[in-house]
């Protein structure tokens, strides 16, 4: 009888370690990296990746003065913070300064994630990114609402390059329309992680009331 007890709580603390060891996982890998592909330009805005640095674009067709951006996250994330990454191969005053960040619901009728129409919600409003840094590789928290969803809008209103005007189309002079940055770190809302654990909690009781009752 000592054996088979000793061996059932043998079970359970294993239980216990790959649980703990599960929540533990989550915690440390609680920062998603999404990459440029992940990243398209709406609104007559344009994103693409000719080297190491994401590049945005004013759009010819333009005229509110801003770059805007999709970031499509995959699938709906519980989101409490974004990290925006200078490019990491150089300084350069093309990071960006400012920006405003939206979310749409993706529920209603018609939801069409390329529309500017669609995101109606602020979740950060347009201002300057901290730490103001053009340096390369330098990660730039933006402490949004808390939210959840797919699909996010990025309204990027200026550089350090143009230093606080709107943006505007040159043919002559891209850097007046342009943005560049690295990748985007999304990191989950810490509900997310905390719903993990109870759902741990929740199978270690079940597991211990099964072990009780054939003590």
């Amino acid at each position: 009888m000592r054996t088979i007890k000793q061996n059932s709580r043998n079970k359970i603390l294993s239980a216990i370690a790959a649980t703990a060891s599960l929540i533990s996982f989550s915690s440390v890998h609680s920062a998603v990296i999404v990459t440029a592909g992940t990243l398209d330009g709406i609104g007559g805005s344009t994103v693409t990746k000719p080297s190491a640095a994401v590049v945005a674009d004013y759009g010819s067709t333009q005229s509110d003065g801003t770059i805007h951006m999709m970031l499509d996250l995959g699938s709906v994330q519980y989101v409490t913070l974004l990290n925006i990454i200078n490019r990491g191969d150089t300084a350069t005053n093309l990071a960006i300064k400012s920006l405003s960040i939206w979310i749409a619901d993706e529920s209603a009728p018609g939801f069409d994630p390329f529309s500017l129409n669609s995101y109606t919600v602020n979740v950060w409003a347009n201002q300057d990114l901290l730490p103001a840094s053009t340096a390369a590789n330098t990660v730039r928290p933006v402490d949004v609402t808390d939210f959840s969803g797919r699909y996010v809008l990025i309204n990027l209103t200026s550089s350090f390059q143009i230093n606080g005007a709107p943006f505007q189309y040159s043919a002559s002079n891209p850097s007046l329309g342009r943005a560049q940055l690295g990748d985007i770190t999304v990191v989950p809302e810490p509900h997310a992680v905390g719903l993990l654990m109870f759902g741990g909690a929740i199978a270690l009781t079940c597991i211990l009331r099964r072990k009780s009752l054939r003590w």
